[in-house]
């Protein structure tokens, strides 16, 4: 299966038909990268920590640091 990275969205990954979940994540994964090279990762952070007042998050370019969690569930 090709998919063009450059014109894909998270909605051309809800349903691929004929694959199983390794499969479906090696594509994910494959497509997560792409992103991050081409720095359009920024709105979705790695945390470290849990969900809780403080979240350590590590932001391209700078080492670990502690923040204020305005997440909710």
């Amino acid at each position: 299966m090709n998919i063009d990275f450059e014109k894909a969205s998270f909605k051309d990954f809800e349903n691929m038909p004929g694959l199983g979940p390794h499969e479906w994540a090696r594509h994910f994964d494959a497509y997560l990268e792409d992103l991050g090279k081409r720095g359009h990762m920024n709105y979705r952070l790695e945390g470290f920590t849990g969900s809780g007042p403080e979240m350590e998050l590590r932001l391209p370019g700078n080492p670990l640091r502690n923040f204020v969690s305005l997440v909710s569930n």
